[in-house]
């Protein structure tokens, strides 16, 4: 993996917990890509306890707490990085995502007081129904700039240390919480108008409509709680 002497460009933090079968080929688009760009850059995979890894080539942090809010937080902690990119590790990352997120990196200025998201999209392997779910995350992120984790955020470390981190008294909804953060600090929230590809596993396992009623119950408790 491309090093800078003493600070990295770009740091990408990967939350980890449970089985993650995407995680190796997700390390090695991130890796071949910015590689032969010559981005100093550093791949922080945070473990939750109880998570079995793959022989994988990447720094691994262990976190005490199974809280993906923690976790992520714990991989920005001590990274020398200008820019922190938050991934899931069931994302699939293509070219064209890769090269805008490099453009971001390389002509931003560091004082730029912005979140970057991605349209999201579903692999072929999920239930037909979740290209809903996408549509519906993607009018919320367009229109109400309230992107979902799995949309990927990217941010300077200056503008994800002035928010304090992700809220870690929430078990899920710490994407949520941290974005309505950032818009009360007039942070802007906007497209990258790339398209980051998740998995759907979750709806083939538990089932699409239970699933998603599920998401919409919390992503509503998180708004109300937000506003209280």
């Amino acid at each position: 993996m491309s090093q800078g002497a003493g600070t990295f460009k770009l740091a990408v933090i990967i939350p980890v917990s449970g089985e993650e079968p995407l995680l190796p080929a997700l390390l090695t688009i991130l890796n071949r890509f910015f590689e032969l760009n010559a981005l100093a850059f550093e791949i922080l995979v945070v473990t939750a306890p109880n998570t079995s890894l793959p022989e994988i080539d990447c720094t691994i942090i262990q976190s005490a707490k199974n809280s993906r809010a923690h976790q992520m937080n714990l991989g920005a902690q001590d990274i020398d990085a200008d820019y922190l990119w938050f991934v899931h590790a069931d994302s699939t990352l293509t070219k064209e995502l890769c090269t805008k997120v490099h453009e971001i990196v390389t002509t931003e200025v560091k004082a730029s007081r912005k979140i970057y998201f991605f349209d999201l999209a579903f692999d072929a392997a999920s239930p037909f129904m979740c290209r809903l779910n996408a549509f519906s995350a993607n009018i919320r992120a367009k229109y109400f700039a309230t992107p979902f984790g799995d949309q990927s955020y990217l941010m300077t470390r200056d503008t994800f240390l002035g928010l304090g981190g992700f809220p870690e008294s929430f078990f899920s909804g710490e994407d949520h919480a941290f974005i309505q953060k950032a818009k009360e600090k007039n942070i802007q929230v906007i497209s990258a108008n790339e398209t980051i590809i998740t998995s759907g596993r979750k709806y083939s396992r538990e089932g699409w409509l239970k699933t998603t009623l599920l998401h919409i119950y919390l992503t509503l408790k998180q708004e109300i709680k937000g506003r209280d």
